[in-house]
């Protein structure tokens, strides 16, 4: 059925640029006039929708009047083309020539969506979400607002901002009246359908633009097909950005045209272009704008045309614009103006987040991300040092620039100053954003332009390979096409890789939402059928998982607990508190929407059968959710490494200064909490002091070095929500990325690292031991889920000191130490450790030489002072070293001894 859908889509498109292409443009036997027709009626269709619009028609009904406005016509045109012998019915005729002539590069449309579209394809509409962008649900309720409602947004939804509303969007009400298939679950095949478009749209600028021959056109429209740079951008299901790749070619195609032949049908088409991108994507027109506007400068500068003639188009655009929605074209004008001029995205270090993750493309990486090598998050793509890589595709990256440079040199590639014009001045652009560390606005230009620059490299390396073939250098001819298949070969391999990514949802992925499914998501709307749409908190802390929960629960204001931003913020924060303060204030409830897994996240769902669930989510009595803590603010994403070999990489969050928690229903006595943290990359030191409040008030300080699991202190919580924060006293910085050649304050990872949480659990003050357990095994990290201990690292080396708790039981005799001291030059022998038991000092103990030992320590005096129960064991080696110092690694940790066993001997 998506196979279907697809063609039904492209069959759309088709049928509303019949009557315009078929009437406004000549017969072409290279079939320039069939390849117009979906981007005529893409054009088209928009036009029509949004004139419906107007008159405050629901989405469903302004697909029932618009599919035969566009099919009669059609007809008419097809019988009257056969019946009647006029001579502009006889141009309307499509010939055989044509339509074989059409085929070539509606192939390498079909390579496009075969190299790319695939997992759409495989595993169906229904199923597959691309990397899950949490754009990509906003879209969905507004498409699925339009379908049942007169043109606007969702209530509250980006402040009411009609110009976020697509120009594609009532093409999927009309695909829906013809498939059946729900409108929110069509986005990605509207993707699919624009991708199909895109490499054809670059064959029609080479030939019907600047008359390249047919073999030029066709490279560049396959490079276009397997590039990463369009796999990203539809993996993303960006369907505004695709409609701007597939629109601007075509612009520029028609533009060209009509500084050829001034006349009024070519001025039509173009203004229909014009028009169509403004409603379709408003920055895309402003970017087709651009390109339009050098065309024509270029032609009044050649006196190719003149400026009366010139304006034409530009009033006819106008015109349309202001006939077809008035009141939404001043707004779309407003918001283009209002967001060139500010500046709201240049990017410094204290930006956020989410706007330093875009940053990358402002460094030296923006080279090889220009030719599709390297993409934002993206795993390397060569084997090898990271390094030495990174250069190796830096290198090629600037050499292919070089050669685009070339493609000016007119007498090289053929393209002239229609190309050039237009080129140098949208990568002026490119540049301007780059000085003014508008990193989002370069990212995206760099997709927009993705089609002029393999046209340019392509046009560049065959006029190389020409020049060549004619003079001494005939043995090198081969070389420019070798570097065009290898600009492919790398580009395929990034494409596969990243399709590989969006079918699987893998962890560690460029997948916002690795391990979830779409299915999990649709089935939420089962939820308000069943168990109505008042009466539920959804404790999902996920920004990402709650914008797509919001599209599927269809409440009028899902009730977050609380409400996430994409932009990680402290939970002091003003934003947190405001959201917390909100969220929380109706928490009377009769269900917890939760995680059904205690895996999912680093705290465990309620103990209590749930009422339904569907695998990844569960619904749960509120009142059945005793003791459950769900997370807030400060908070990264949770991360998970199943098959790692360290017990904390299985399942993890990273935390920033300050984070919460609110515990739901507590019962009554007193609890603590179990945490399992790490040390993270944003200070040196390996040691942190964590700070616990509850309430707003400080329970307890607590030092923590490199790897810990700890208990706190006793509290007593409030029903029916207590407040918990966790603090962390030192400050936590960017880490600086490798290989840096300029703007090297922009680092690689935008998040403050500070420490990892693995565990976050409330656990009942019973008195008893906290773990019975009277052996450490660390060579089986099970150990590190269950003991408490300190100082430990991950990889079992210990620093300054250790600590570890265990079972105490009767007829104890000694401490047993296993394990190992290097032999470093700084590390003095014999070797001294010292250890200590419940703060009773049991001896020090001497290692003659480097290598493996066991170690006793008895335990007569301990046993002799204290009662059975737990044994808190420091151990305190003598001397420490560090690796990068002594030129062995680039380990700045100061580590001492690798312990394998660590425990309490009985008689």
């Amino acid at each position: 059925m998506t196979l279907v859908s697809l063609l039904c889509f492209v069959m759309l498109l088709a049928l509303c640029g019949a009557v315009p292409a078929l009437t406004l443009l000549p017969r072409d036997p290279r079939g320039h006039r069939i390849l117009f027709i979906p981007f005529l009626g893409l054009c088209s269709g928009i036009l029509a929708t949004y004139g419906l619009a107007t008159f405050g028609l629901r989405g469903r009904t302004i697909a029932l009047m618009t599919l035969p406005a566009f099919v009669l016509p059609t007809i008419l045109l097809v019988v009257g083309t056969a019946r009647l012998k006029q001579d502009w019915m006889t141009s309307a005729r499509i010939g055989r020539d044509e339509l074989k002539g059409a085929l070539a590069p509606l192939l390498t449309g079909a390579a496009a969506v075969l190299f790319i579209a695939w997992p759409l394809l495989y595993h169906g509409h229904a199923a597959y979400w691309g990397f899950a962008n949490p754009d990509q649900p906003f879209y969905m309720t507004i498409l699925k607002y339009l379908h049942t409602h007169s043109f606007g947004v969702p209530q509250g939804t980006a402040g009411g901002d009609r110009t976020v509303v697509i120009g594609l969007s009532y093409f999927l009400s009309m695909l829906n009246v013809l498939t059946g298939i729900p409108v929110e679950l069509l986005f990605g095949v509207a993707c699919a359908g624009v991708l199909f478009l895109i490499p054809p749209s670059l064959c029609l600028l080479a030939e019907f633009g600047f008359g390249m021959p047919r073999g030029t056109s066709l490279v560049s429209g396959l490079l276009l097909a397997v590039s990463s740079v369009l796999a990203q951008t539809f993996y993303l299901h960006s369907l505004g950005a695709l409609t701007v790749i597939a629109l601007l070619p075509i612009g520029m195609a028609l533009a060209i045209h009509y500084t050829r032949s001034t006349s009024l049908k070519n001025a039509m088409l173009l203004a229909l272009a014009i028009t169509g991108m403004f409603y379709c994507y408003y920055p895309g027109f402003g970017v087709l704008g651009i390109a339009i506007g050098s065309v024509m400068i270029s032609g009044l500068i050649r006196r190719a045309i003149s400026l009366r003639a010139a304006i034409i188009p530009a009033l006819l655009a106008a015109g349309l614009m202001l006939l077809v929605f008035l009141p939404q074209a001043g707004a779309i004008l407003t918001r283009l103006l209002t967001e060139t001029v500010s500046s709201r995205l240049a990017v410094s270090p204290s930006s956020d987040e989410v706007q330093l993750s875009f940053a990358l493309v402002l460094t030296e990486e923006v080279v090889p991300f220009i030719w599709g090598f390297s993409h934002l998050d993206s795993p390397a793509l060569l084997p090898g040092s990271p390094n030495l890589a990174f250069f190796t595709l830096f290198t090629l990256g600037c050499l292919l620039l070089a050669l685009l440079l070339l493609s000016t040199i007119g007498r090289l590639s053929r393209l002239g100053n229609d190309y050039v014009v237009p080129v140098v001045a949208l990568l002026a652009i490119t540049c301007i954003y780059i000085a003014g560390d508008n990193a989002y606005g370069v990212f995206k230009l760099i997709a927009w332009i993705q089609p002029l620059l393999l046209l340019g490299l392509t046009a560049t390396c065959m006029g190389m390979a020409r020049a060549m073939a004619r003079g001494r250098l005939r043995m090198l001819a081969v070389l420019p096409p070798m570097l065009l298949l290898g600009q492919a070969g790398l580009n395929l391999v990034r494409t596969a890789q990243a399709g590989q990514f969006t079918s699987r949802s893998a962890p560690g992925s460029m997948h916002n939402l690795p391990s979830y499914s779409l299915r999990s998501f649709r089935s939420l709307a089962e939820i308000p059928d069943a168990f109505g749409r008042e009466g539920m908190i959804v404790g999902l802390a996920d920004p990402v998982v709650q914008r797509w929960a919001s599209a599927f629960l269809e409440m009028e204001d899902v009730p977050f607990a609380p409400v996430l931003t994409l932009n990680v913020e402290d939970s002091d924060s003003a934003t947190s508190q405001r959201y917390l303060t909100s969220s929380m204030k109706g928490l009377d409830s009769k269900y917890l929407l939760h995680w059904a897994e205690s895996a999912a996240d680093i705290v465990s769902p309620p103990a209590a059968a749930p009422v339904w669930s569907n695998g990844t989510f569960s619904l749960t009595p509120w009142m059945a959710a005793r003791n459950t803590l769900l997370l807030g603010a400060g908070w990264y994403r949770k991360e998970q490494y199943p098959e790692a070999g360290l017990a904390w990489l299985q399942r993890f969050r990273w935390m920033r200064r300050r984070a919460e928690a609110i515990l739901l229903n507590p019962s009554t006595g007193p609890h603590r909490l179990a945490l399992t943290v790490v040390a993270g990359y944003g200070n040196p030191s390996v040691t942190r002091s964590l700070v616990l409040w509850v309430n707003g008030q400080k329970l307890e300080e607590i030092k923590v070095t490199g790897y810990a699991r700890l208990l706190s202190r006793p509290f007593v919580a409030i029903a029916p929500w207590t407040h918990l924060e966790l603090e962390v006293e030192e400050a936590a910085h960017l880490v600086p990325r490798p290989h840096g050649l300029w703007n090297t304050w922009i680092p690689r990872d935008p998040r403050r690292l500070n420490i990892a949480v693995s565990e976050f659990a409330l656990v009942p003050d019973n008195g008893e031991a906290a773990d019975l357990s009277t052996t450490m095994d660390l060579t089986s990290q099970a150990s590190f889920r269950h003991v408490l201990f300190d100082g430990i690292f991950p990889d079992r080396w210990v620093g300054n000191k250790a600590m570890v708790e265990l079972g105490l039981p009767h007829g104890a005799t000694a401490i047993e130490l296993v394990g190992m001291v290097p032999g470093v030059p700084t590390l003095p022998f014999p070797y001294r450790i010292r250890a200590v038991v419940n703060g009773t000092s049991v001896g020090e103990q001497s290692i003659p030489h480097p290598g493996a030992f066991q170690l006793r320590f008895s335990l007569k005096e301990v046993m002799a002072t204290n009662d059975v129960g737990k044994a808190t064991i420091v151990v305190e080696p003598a001397a420490t070293f560090l690796g990068a110092q002594l030129g062995m690694s680039e380990d700045h940790r100061p580590l001492s001894i690798l312990l394998d066993h660590i425990g309490v001997i009985s008689e």
